[in-house]
């Protein structure tokens, strides 16, 4: 980056600095949004806890502490593979927070899910069922053409011993 887009991209990120202290310090800030928050970032915390035990593989996941953590249980460590998109900014003055990002990604990462085709038992056993009838004719063909060929010899008539 050129010094005068370095110069201006530290005025802004300044000025918005003052501009949020000054917001604070005034109390123009109403109580909910200071409760929201503080919620989102208890939420995004949890989720940091969460990522970072599915990446070690421990055994209990505090998927309750949070209602962000409930929603995305089955995407985090369920049924179902995770895919992290990170948004990385290429400005020096966001350099710490890119880097939690990759950590936070690299975390993400290291999730090892197993996800599985989830069936319905009774369409599973009816699958099952059906495959194994399949079978069961192939076999019996081949054991009437197998009877044919030892009591009549060689020649069969057309249609013996073929599924129908």
């Amino acid at each position: 980056l050129s010094p005068v887009c370095l110069g201006s991209l530290r005025r802004a990120a300044s000025i918005n600095a003052e501009y949020m202290g000054e917001c604070l310090s005034q109390d123009n800030i109403s109580q909910s949004l200071m409760k929201e928050t503080k919620n989102i970032n208890t939420s995004l915390t949890c989720l940091a806890s969460v990522i970072k035990k599915l990446a070690l593989t421990e055994t209990y996941i505090p998927y309750r502490d949070s209602k962000l953590t409930m929603l995305l249980r089955d995407s985090l460590g369920g049924n179902s593979k995770t895919l992290m998109m990170a948004t990385l900014s290429p400005c020096l003055v966001n350099l710490s927070e890119s880097i939690q990002t990759l950590r936070y990604a690299r975390r993400t990462k290291m999730i090892k899910n197993k996800p599985k085709i989830t069936e319905n038992p009774r369409d599973a056993l009816l699958k099952q069922l059906s495959q194994e009838v399949v079978i069961l004719k192939r076999q019996l063909a081949a054991q009437d053409a197998q009877l044919f060929s030892v009591f009549f010899g060689s020649k069969k008539p057309s249609g013996f011993g073929t599924l129908a």
